[in-house]
C-alpha cells in the first residue's frame, strides 16, 4: 500500500479530534502534486520537529488531548484516503480555516493534497522505516 511519512505532530493531526469531533487537519501541503486517489498510509517520521517549530498548533493538540512530547515516531499510524489535490491559489487558501492554515504551508505555488474523514488509525503504531515522497509498504505489514 502507499504510503507518505510526515513529521510530528502533523502526521497525528490527521487523526486527532477536537471536542466537536472535528479532525484537527484536513490536508497536507507539499511542494509537489500528485493524481494519486485512494487508500494511503500515514506514517510519522522518526525525527521529530523542534518545538519552536509548532509553538501555533499546540493549542490545537492540548483540545485534542494530545502531548506532542509523547506521539509516535518512526510508525504507521493509520490509513486515510486522498479525495483531491489542489495547487494553492489565494481563493484556495481564504477558503481553509485558520486551523487548517497554521497546520499547513499554505504558500503560493504549493499545492494541497486533501483526505476524506474516513480514517483508520490503528489500535498501535506500526514501527517501519519511512521514506520521501510516496513509497510502498513492506507486503504484509499492514492490516
Amino acid at each position: 500500500m502507499k504510503a507518505l511519512s510526515l513529521w510530528q505532530p502533523w502526521a497525528s493531526m490527521l487523526f486527532l479530534k477536537d471536542s466537536a469531533g472535528e479532525f484537527l487537519k484536513w490536508a497536507e501541503t507539499r511542494s509537489w502534486g500528485t493524481n494519486y486517489r485512494g487508500k494511503l498510509v500515514i506514517h510519522a517520521a522518526k525525527r521529530p520537529v523542534d518545538h519552536w517549530e509548532i509553538v501555533g498548533i499546540l493549542d490545537d493538540l492540548e483540545t485534542a488531548g494530545a502531548d506532542y512530547r509523547k506521539l509516535p515516531l518512526g510508525a504507521a499510524l493509520g490509513i486515510v484516503e486522498v479525495t483531491n489535490c489542489q495547487s494553492m491559489t489565494p481563493e484556495l487558501i481564504t477558503l481553509q480555516s485558520e486551523r487548517e492554515r497554521r497546520a499547513g504551508n499554505w504558500e503560493r505555488g504549493r499545492v494541497a493534497i486533501y483526505f476524506g474523514k474516513d480514517r483508520i488509525l490503528f489500535p498501535e503504531p506500526i514501527l517501519m522505516r519511512g521514506s520521501q515522497g510516496f513509497w510502498e509498504t513492506p507486503e504484509g505489514v499492514i492490516p
